[in-house]
């Protein structure tokens, strides 16, 4: 039982106690309940060599530590906007460098301050001596002292500026052209050179500004080619075509043409605007070929000698050409008037008359031996499929019976 008293007694003794608690010591933040022995300061202060004590800190110090022991603190951190001394005794107002500075250090522990960061829109000057403001639309972050001479440098311009050749200042991308968006000064003259516009315009090859683009031109395709300031398109949206000089793009829209371009029949460029491609089963007809005519029924494509005459070149599938090229004729096609021409090829399952003028359907379960009969003007069935048998007059391909033989098998088997 003394025993559990003992220890009793010593975890009472050594518990920490709360501020309120530590009265005895002034300042102490945590102590021990038994006896004033202080375990932790508050702020700005630190505990003395007899652990009883709370010595405050050096001046604008908001941590500090006594290594050894002789009851002189050597400040960890000081308050902001205040630099650390070399030596660690004192806290230095950045201030006194320079009315900008917000971050410092006394390297030198000479009382002197050396300035590391500025407010925003400054930077610090690289021998420490203060702080220099940055060019007007610096992107933050991008603005040093490169030079080591006091003249803040930018890197990095804000969107719609560029810095200058000796990047002492951002250049206005619009005091070049109210159109341009990027630039450069690679003249070191001071001067705005422009390399990239709004949309629906483009540099001048030397520089000097946006010039529009042609109407109906696709964007990224057009360009002074010439360095003449003339904007060239060199691909025009769907429907129209670049002119000769491909300084206009040509309407195209002439009854569904699709696309276009300047020329005559002779190959001579004179803003005839042609057409090239036209819709489905559509074709450009002469004298210009600015309109587009339908293909023939039947056809597939074609091309017209004159507004009335159409050459067609593919028929679709099941019809067929005829002798004078011009049109075509359905291969299904019952009615046989003296104007139908010869079916080629038949559909799969299929066959011609003997004509050759129409397909007649083959009998049901007929792959191999179907042929035309005059007499029944119709398709019959020489040889069935396999477990067929074709009927009397061959016009349909009946299922086989069993046999007596086999139901005799059957029988025997039982």
């Amino acid at each position: 039982m003394a025993a559990v008293f003992r220890v009793l007694f010593l975890v009472l003794f050594y518990l920490p106690a709360t501020n309120g608690e530590c009265g005895e010591i002034a300042d102490c933040e945590s102590c021990f309940n038994q006896q004033p022995v202080c375990t932790k300061c508050q702020q700005g202060w630190f505990i003395a060599s007899d652990q009883v004590t709370c010595l405050q800190c050096p001046e604008n110090c908001v941590r500090c530590v006594d290594l050894n022991s002789d009851d002189q603190a050597e400040c960890v951190e000081c308050i902001a906007e205040y630099g650390l001394s070399a030596d660690q005794f004192t806290c230095t107002d950045c201030k006194d460098s320079d009315a900008h500075c917000i971050q410092c250090t006394d390297d030198n522990n000479d009382g002197g301050v050396n300035c590391t960061t500025c407010d925003v829109g400054y930077t610090a000057k690289a021998n420490g001596q203060g702080c220099t403001e940055c060019n007007d639309h610096c992107e933050e972050g991008s603005c040093f002292d490169a030079n080591s001479d006091g003249v803040a440098e930018c890197k990095l311009c804000e969107s719609g500026y560029a810095p200058s050749f000796n990047k002492t200042r951002c250049l206005n991308c619009k005091d070049s052209d109210a159109h341009c968006i990027q630039c450069t000064d690679d003249n070191n003259d001071g001067g705005v050179h422009c390399t990239t516009c709004d949309v629906g315009y483009t540099a001048k090859a030397n520089g000097q500004g946006c010039t529009e683009c042609n109407d109906h031109c696709e964007e990224g395709s057009c360009f002074d080619a010439n360095s003449d300031g003339v904007a060239e398109c060199k691909l025009c949206e769907s429907g129209y075509a670049p002119s000769f000089n491909k300084t206009r793009c040509l309407n195209c829209d002439y009854a569904s043409c699709m696309n276009c371009v300047d020329i005559d029949q002779n190959g001579k460029f004179d803003h005839d605007d042609r057409c090239t491609e036209c819709a489905h089963r559509q074709t450009p007809y002469p004298p210009r070929y600015r309109t587009c005519k339908v293909c023939p029924n039947m056809c597939k494509q074609c091309t017209w000698i004159d507004q009335q005459t159409p050459a067609c070149h593919i028929c679709y599938d099941n019809c067929g050409l005829r002798a004078d090229n011009r049109s075509c004729v359905d291969c299904f096609d019952s009615d046989n008037d003296d104007t139908a021409e010869t079916c080629l090829r038949c559909h799969d399952t299929f066959i011609p008359d003997e004509n050759q003028l129409v397909c007649h359907a083959c009998p049901d379960n007929c792959a191999s031996g179907c042929a035309y009969s005059s007499s029944e003007t119709a398709a019959i069935c020489t040889e069935c499929d396999p477990g067929f048998t074709a009927s009397a007059n061959k016009s349909e391909c009946l299922r086989n019976q069993q046999s007596n033989v086999e139901s005799l098998e059957i029988n025997a088997s039982c």
